[in-house]
């Protein structure tokens, strides 16, 4: 019996180191974000130099850390128009493999997730995201840029930019199981901290999900962040695990005895 039971702590030992290093890859050292190069002050479609756009390892296109869970960052657009973007974790490590899931937390990041299209004027304007809640938003004069978003990129996805809400998600066929995103709260936020008076905070009425949503293939380990929507479940999995041991091995002492 004591056999069974060192067997028990020693595969419950694993798992916790498992889930603890699953914790630690859900957040990003550094958050970069990409997209058309007009929207980092190129007055064309490619960045002659290479430097911006659509780079990952771009310097001056990452966020700074703005507190309470959000980050910033501050560019030019070189002329109106509609351009496409998105945000990357760890990308001058990982590259393209960990992408914001619009209203997912950091676990749902994976490659191929929301790309996103927004209506610019042309000047400067704040880019202002919310990791933890899967959010990112413009702010240009004061206001929200307008945007629309295609939630799976992948080429065998669905090439549709559909508006910013869980309802539109899935009348183009998906189903955003870990939606927790509090977009009124955010855009009022984001208007804040674009230097902006904040609009009256509300509620969505977007449900929150508890299935966990699938994260891709490649997932980057880093320093350990506070613990956020997406490392809950296996927390719990680790106290139900060593509950088990205990209750086994309670059991093996008195029939020994």
């Amino acid at each position: 019996m004591r056999k069974i039971i060192k067997k028990i702590v020693a595969v419950a030992t694993t798992l916790s180191m498992t889930a603890a290093m699953g914790i630690m890859a859900f957040a990003a050292d550094s958050y970069t974000f990409v997209g058309n190069p007009h929207l980092f002050g190129i007055d064309g479609d490619e960045d002659p130099a290479g430097n911006n756009g659509w780079v990952t390892t771009a310097q001056d296109q990452k966020f700074t850390d703005a507190g309470d869970g959000y980050y910033t960052a501050k560019f030019t657009c070189a002329s109106a128009g509609e351009y496409e973007y998105k945000v990357v974790g760890d990308g001058d490590i990982f590259a393209w493999s960990y992408q914001l899931c619009f209203g997912n937390p950091d676990s749902a990041w994976a490659d191929n997730q929301t790309q996103f299209k927004g209506k610019f004027e042309a000047g400067e304007y704040t880019v202002v995201m919310n990791p933890s809640q899967g959010m990112v938003v413009c702010v240009q004069n004061g206001k929200v840029v307008d945007f629309t978003i295609r939630y799976k990129s992948r080429d065998e996805d669905s090439a549709n930019f559909v508006e910013p809400s869980v309802a539109a998600v899935k009348a183009d066929g998906y189903d955003p199981q870990d939606f927790d995103a509090n977009f009124e709260a955010i855009k009022a936020k984001a208007v804040e901290l674009a230097g902006g008076a904040a609009e009256p905070e509300t509620t969505t009425a977007a449900p929150a999900e508890t299935t966990t949503a699938a994260a891709g293939s490649t997932q980057p380990t880093t320093a350990a962040k506070p613990v956020q929507t997406g490392d809950v479940a296996p927390v719990a999995v680790i106290g139900t695990l060593l509950a088990a041991v205990a209750v086994v091995a309670i059991a093996a002492k008195k029939k020994e005895a």
